[in-house]
């Protein structure tokens, strides 16, 4: 169930990608309505006046619930009014009501739980580990203890519930999880804070960074042109989920008035700037695209939109990739007459200026950079009291299960450039969390278990440094530990090492 809901989601999300924004010019607007699971809508599939409001309902077969709409809809309830200023392509998705509920036992010397949920089918995670199950869930080999359970759903926001489970008893859990709406973001920079440029292999020397046009592809004397364009994303949560991620750019003018050209879109490896960027000091970019667009021969005088793709630009929001831009080149450079023209950010007209356009939705709650600056202890509690766990299982999982052991000071003033948050937490070697570091203890001295300078102390038994580990994790959800180089033991900046990701 698992695996076949995540490829419906995942194939929803390429095809959205593959919709155009705009008809063409088209005198009536394509809705499109698809249902994932067993359901109706209506109407169905139609074409209407530009400006008008379709009003759908979703009907649910017997057996099972109206979940969410998607695509080009945002919404849980069963009906949606859709304003058709564009092509739309609106996914209902109905989840099956019958997974029967589990009966339970709970094995000798241990205690049981079960889970339900709605809508059914979340992935569950206990302790920080996703245990490869879906709702209902029934486990009768559970530890005796505290644990953490959380539910995932897409689109829904994560559910997490701490749980005491005694020898011989059931714990029952039915919960229901809360809708995350989808948050659109239509990025599209002007002059002053665009960034993009064209190079021309036939002038090898010289930037291109200030004109008002983008050129891609080929002359008929055999030159070519190449774009780079790179958007900020800081504006994006970094706990954000992408469901949607495409640049567009307004086709201006073209070489040729007959053949389609593929362009093809890569990601840039390295920094660059656009004032000084030209073709024999172009950044590195990987070798396969990201995306191939066939481009028709004429130019449209609309927006043409290519695909980053959603994992793509969840690496960049989450800083596990470097965001440096990208490159857009025609796919077979030895093709002449391939030219096409863009507006660059430069551009006069504000409307034509390249966008990128995002879609979204928050499963959990993310703490601004602003207020974790001006409140740093609280703004660690709320930014990774659900997210610790995560990242130190899946830490382990890349280094084949090992945790590195930290026995050192964690204190960090005087620490100017590394912009750690001081908060820790004492965990298990499995990756859960043993305990929530208590107030007045941000900025103490732990040594294999010892606090020598909290108020209150941490008042743990079996603290040592063969069973636990100290993390400090920053604004940015980013997890340091391990106190290493020269003047490590007297609040050093180079007293910790990034760890995760």
């Amino acid at each position: 169930m698992k695996l076949a809901r995540v490829l419906i989601v995942f194939a929803a999300v390429i095809l959205l990608a593959a919709v155009p924004a705009c008809s063409g010019g088209s005198a009536n607007y394509r809705l499109t309505t698809t249902v994932e699971g067993q359901g109706s809508v209506s109407p169905a599939s139609g074409d209407y006046a530009p400006g008008s409001t379709v009003t759908l309902t979703a009907g649910a077969a017997e057996g099972w619930s109206f979940s969410y709409w998607g695509g080009d809809g945002n919404g849980s309830g069963s009906t949606l009014n859709v304003t058709m200023d564009s092509d739309k392509t609106i996914y209902a998705y109905f989840v099956s009501n019958s997974s029967p509920v589990p009966e339970i036992t709970p094995v000798s010397g241990y205690g049981a739980l079960m889970i339900q949920s709605n809508p059914i089918g979340a992935d569950i995670y206990i302790d920080g580990v996703d245990i490869g199950r879906n709702t209902p869930y029934a486990g009768a080999h559970i530890s005796i203890g505290g644990h953490s359970v959380r539910l995932v759903y897409p689109h829904y926001k994560w559910y997490t519930e701490e749980v005491t489970v005694n020898g011989g008893e059931t714990v029952n859990l039915n919960l229901s999880l809360e809708w995350a709406p989808s948050v659109d973001v239509v990025i599209q920079p002007g002059s002053g804070d665009g960034k993009d440029a064209s190079v021309y292999k036939w002038k090898p020397f010289e930037n291109h960074g200030g004109d008002t046009s983008l050129n891609i592809g080929g002359n008929t004397v055999g030159t070519t042109y190449r774009t780079f364009i790179q958007f900020d994303v800081s504006s994006i949560p970094p706990t954000a989920v992408i469901t949607d991620a495409r640049i567009g750019l307004h086709y201006d003018w073209a070489s040729s008035t007959a053949d389609e050209v593929s362009m093809s879109l890569y990601n840039v490896h390295q920094s660059w700037n656009e004032d000084d960027i030209e073709w024999d000091g172009q950044p590195s970019t990987n070798p396969l695209p990201w995306d191939i667009k066939m481009i028709p021969g004429y130019a449209t005088d609309d927006f043409l939109y290519f695909d980053l793709g959603c994992d793509n630009v969840q690496k960049w929001t989450g800083g596990s990739l470097a965001n440096y831009g990208v490159m857009i080149r025609a796919y077979d450079e030895t093709i002449r007459d391939t030219l096409r023209v863009f507006s660059a950010s430069e551009n006069a007209d504000a409307y034509s200026r390249p966008k990128l356009i995002i879609q979204y939705y928050e499963p959990v709650e993310w703490v601004p950079v602003s207020f974790a600056e001006t409140h740093p202890e609280e703004a660690a509690y709320i930014a990774v009291h659900d997210e610790i766990q995560n990242a130190v299982t899946a830490y382990a999982a890349a280094h084949n299960g090992d945790l590195p052991i930290l026995y050192a000071f964690r204190t960090v003033d005087g620490c100017a450039n590394c912009n750690i948050i001081d908060m820790g937490a004492l965990l298990t070697p499995n990756g859960g969390l043993l305990i929530e570091v208590p107030d007045g203890c941000y900025r103490s001295t732990v040594i294999s278990g010892i606090n020598d300078n909290c108020d209150g102390g941490f008042g743990l038994d079996e603290c040592s440094p063969d069973n636990h580990y100290i993390w400090l994790v920053d604004s940015s959800g980013y997890v340091y530990s391990k106190c290493e180089g020269e003047g490590c033991a007297s609040h050093s900046e180079n007293g910790y090492q990034e760890v995760w990701p």
